[in-house]
């Protein structure tokens, strides 16, 4: 996964939300959708990653214990915790008892939303199993390759 969040790009602080994905979108996404249900610990660092909020590894190994082990109430506010700090990245102001409900109950829906628009936000899309494709426009490049150093022999 190394790969895959050196390729990402940083979300920049937004002072306007864009608009929020339903907490069902990523079922109708087949690529968010297996992400999330089979790798939600690498989709969570991704978004962590991504949002600066904290680091892939880290995020990754805590979640991966958190969820599959008695200690998921512990791995709920973990979440939460660092939910709202990507959320605030996005430039939202959701409630904490809002997102540790949404985690508690449907957790894997609300990370593939949280992924959806940390990737649109950042201008890519991560399809399972952790390829990148960069969703810009493509940048004009008339004009390039015809200066004096364009043709040096």
């Amino acid at each position: 996964h190394t790969k895959v969040v050196k390729e990402l790009p940083k979300m920049r602080d937004l002072d306007v939300a864009p608009a929020e994905k339903g907490l069902c979108d990523c079922c109708s996404d087949c690529q968010t959708c297996l992400h999330t249900s089979f790798c939600m610990p690498v989709v969570v660092g991704k978004n962590n990653d991504v949002a600066e909020a904290l680091g892939f590894w880290p995020t990754c190994i805590i979640m991966f214990v958190l969820t599959n082990t008695p200690l998921y109430c512990l791995g709920v506010c973990f979440r939460t915790f660092y939910a709202k700090k990507v959320q605030e990245k996005l430039g939202r102001e959701n409630g904490i008892v809002q997102l540790f409900c949404l985690n508690l109950w449907c957790m894997p829906c609300e990370v593939g939303r949280e992924s959806m628009e940390v990737d649109e936000e950042a201008e890519v899309e991560v399809t399972c199993y952790n390829k990148v494709r960069d969703t810009r426009p493509p940048m004009a490049t008339q004009g390039f390759g015809t200066g004096c150093c364009s043709a040096r022999k």
